[in-house]
């Protein structure tokens, strides 16, 4: 499911909401904490083998939640066509959904803020901005990928225009926290990530090429199938050897029934005979409620041994437990 052709540029950490007037006036720190502009944006756009850029924008903002309690939390601006990949600009959707063209007022929140704070899916926050309040409804909870610069602890993400709204910056104020570059083969990932280094590390940009990640996330999965895959066959040869055990000390239980067989003159070949049958006709018995057991709850199985997250990322079958 991982797209691994996008690399991720990001300057430093965001401002302050109580900052927002340095975005008018053009202050210098403002080129370290948020290093890209249009200008940026359409000098990546020319590089060889770039497809699309992606913008980014954080600030720092309180937030009043449904208890009236106040958080502070990074109030994240992303352009909505980025829900296309896999890995723009967040992994995976806990619960809700992604943001949708038209969408005024909604916004996702990341797991973190979920667990911290208690929010889920139809809660309403406001963002406290010098005395106005801003009410924004959750329609998604996610889980992040990006870096902390362009993702912090506890976000709420709003779409690119409507982020710019609420804060009221004009279009040739605006510079953005990072962006995410989308190549056109995963091969030439590498050479673009290296390119931008050399251009924007100077003004404070981090590069990141998302092709490790992807790979060693791949890795983990193989290995965790693979675990799975052996614990079943530890517990197939583990229950094959209890059946045995049981048979066994069956049979040593069942000498009495043996001798009454003899002593009323059945031959040896009749009582391993009856014996052979009778233990034929249980295994089958065993199996065919075993295959009943799998089909009907091999489902339920799946989802106890195998984690959500993992389920949404990779296809595991209950075949391949």
């Amino acid at each position: 499911m991982y797209n691994i052709g996008f690399v991720t540029m990001s300057g430093g950490s965001p401002v302050s909401y109580s900052s927002l007037e340095k975005f008018h006036s053009g202050a210098p720190e403002l080129s370290d904490r948020y290093p890209f502009d249009e200008g940026v944006v359409g000098d990546v756009l020319e590089m060889e083998g770039v497809i699309d850029v992606f913008r980014i924008a954080v600030i720092w903002v309180p937030t009043t939640l449904p208890d009236d309690s106040v958080e502070y939390a990074g109030l994240v601006g992303v352009e909505i066509s980025a829900a296309e990949s896999a890995l723009l600009p967040y992994a995976s959707m806990w619960e809700g959904r992604f943001l949708e063209e038209g969408d005024v007022g909604c916004a996702l929140i990341n797991v973190d803020f979920e667990v911290d704070c208690g929010l889920s899916v139809g809660d309403e926050l406001e963002l406290d901005l010098g005395g106005e309040g801003v009410s924004l409804e959750v329609v998604g909870i996610y889980d992040a990928l990006l870096s902390e610069e362009i993702n912090p602890e506890k976000s709420v993400v709003v779409d690119f225009d409507e982020f710019w709204e609420i804060l009221s910056v004009p279009q040739g104020y605006r510079r953005y926290s990072g962006v995410l570059v989308e190549v056109a083969d995963p091969g030439m990932g590498e050479a673009v990530a290296d390119e931008l280094r050399r251009r924007y590390m100077e003004e404070g940009a981090t590069v990141l090429y998302q092709y490790t990640l992807a790979k060693y996330t791949v890795a983990l999965l193989a290995n965790t199938v693979n675990t799975y895959r052996f614990t079943r066959l530890l517990l197939l040869t583990v229950a094959s050897a209890s059946i045995v055990l049981i048979r066994v000390i069956d049979l040593v239980r069942q000498r009495e029934e043996i001798g009454l067989m003899t002593s009323v003159g059945w031959r040896d070949s009749h009582i391993l005979g009856f014996l052979f049958w009778k233990s034929l006709i249980i295994g089958v018995l065993g199996f065919g409620v075993s295959l009943v057991l799998m089909y009907f709850g091999g489902g339920f199985f799946r989802r106890m041994i195998v984690p959500q997250k993992v389920s949404r990322m990779v296809s595991i079958s209950f075949s391949d437990l």
